[in-house]
């Protein structure tokens, strides 16, 4: 007869004292030996440890508890670090929960991933315990800085408004300067990351980021926007796949069709796009983050990273998939020619329903006028 059945030890939940003296660290691997020589070292210097023997055990572990950092294995057997890391950054950005990997491999491949999805740093296997415990605290103490300025630009906002002394026009007057130099810095964002975008639509002799976004904005402007939004998607779709510089060349140069393994690695593209763009204030670049991740997505499902479908897809991905797919249907390709107005605006109405917001597409087609009046702009004058 079998005994009575064990309770799962109770995991350790840690509070703000642990915070003070070190920082809760969750280590993910799913070999023992290694876990275990990691815990001692973080124990010794202060740190508090919470053990997680696979992806998808960390993926739960932080839905039950504030952790401060994670050491992450890149390979494990269910869920690997690669798409463990990419959950979180879904949700956390890097000053909020910073992630090491954990790797034995010098693959550069493997290490511009790791980076690409929102890795902070590497540790090789096998770990040295002074490197591990410089990184730890390295970031620990980043994470800590970005808290306090956040506590402190709060607290200073708010006695800004409580003061007495401010008149409401000197308020105005300082809440405008801090809104200019914000729109410098966003413009000067946008300008590089741009260049990058353009470049590598260059390389790939692919269609013109200038077209996808003046076809972005009208369908923009079809779906009822204002023309400040308008304007704002115009500019963020131009960078909808500054993710692609984090493919690797032999799959982003690969003449013929990707196999399996290629596809996913291509399709990850979207998450790392998110990632470069990922917890601006900016409104141009938290835009363009948002439709880096989502205009691949379908309105049937049956899209990528996260399978949302129908209205589930931010208005801003439905919008920018249309004006992608028309771009590249007119663009030459190496496989084949560039196609006709005519004919890419009927392969675009047999998507409607499957890829594409049926309402939005309906809204372009019978706008065909001013689809070929954008078309035009770009289309090269005779000498």
């Amino acid at each position: 007869m079998a005994g009575p059945r064990s309770e799962p030890p109770t995991r350790p939940s840690f509070g703000d004292g642990a915070r003070e003296r070190g920082g809760v660290i969750l280590v993910v691997d799913d070999d023992p030996s290694l876990r275990r020589m990691v815990r001692t070292s973080l124990d010794r210097a202060g740190h508090q440890v919470i053990e997680a023997a696979g992806g998808r055990e960390a993926i739960d572990t932080l839905e039950q508890e504030k952790v401060d950092l994670i050491l992450l294995d890149v390979t494990m057997p269910d869920v690997d670090g690669i798409e463990v890391c990419t959950e979180i950054r879904r949700t956390r950005g890097s000053l909020e929960l910073p992630i090491i990997f954990l790797t034995g491999s010098d693959d550069r491949n493997t290490r511009l991933w790791c980076k690409a999805v929102g890795g902070d740093e590497f540790l090789g296997k096998p770990l040295d315990e002074a490197e591990l415990l410089i990184r730890v605290g390295n970031l620990l103490r980043m994470r800590r800085l970005h808290r306090r300025l956040k506590r402190t630009n709060a607290e200073l906002e708010r006695r800004l408004i409580e003061r007495p002394d401010v008149t409401d026009g000197e308020l105005r007057e300082r809440l405008a300067r801090v809104q200019e130099r914000e729109e410098r810095v966003e413009a000067e964002l946008e300008r590089i990351l741009g260049r990058a975008a353009a470049s590598l639509t260059l390389r790939r002799r692919g269609g013109a980021v200038d077209r996808t976004s003046a076809f972005a904005e009208l369908v923009a402007e079809l779906a009822g926007l204002d023309d400040t939004t308008c304007d704002r998607v115009r500019r963020a779709s131009a960078l909808r796949d500054v993710g692609m510089l984090s493919v690797p060349d032999d799959v982003l140069d690969k003449p013929g069709s990707l196999d399996d393994t290629e596809r996913a690695v291509m399709e990850r593209h979207a998450d790392a796009g998110a990632w470069i763009l990922a917890d601006s204030t900016l409104p141009v670049l938290a835009l363009a983050g948002s439709i880096a991740r989502s205009h691949h997505e379908r309105w049937d499902g049956s899209g990528y990273p996260e399978g949302l479908a129908g209205k589930a897809i931010p208005l801003e991905g439905r919008i920018v998939a249309i004006a992608d797919a028309l771009d590249a249907m007119l663009s030459e390709r190496p496989h084949r020619p560039a196609r006709e107005l005519s004919d890419a605006l009927r392969e675009l109405a047999d998507g409607a329903g499957d890829a594409f917001d049926p309402n939005l597409l309906l809204a372009l087609l019978e706008a065909e006028d001013r689809v070929r009046a954008v078309d035009a702009r770009f289309r090269p004058r005779d000498p």
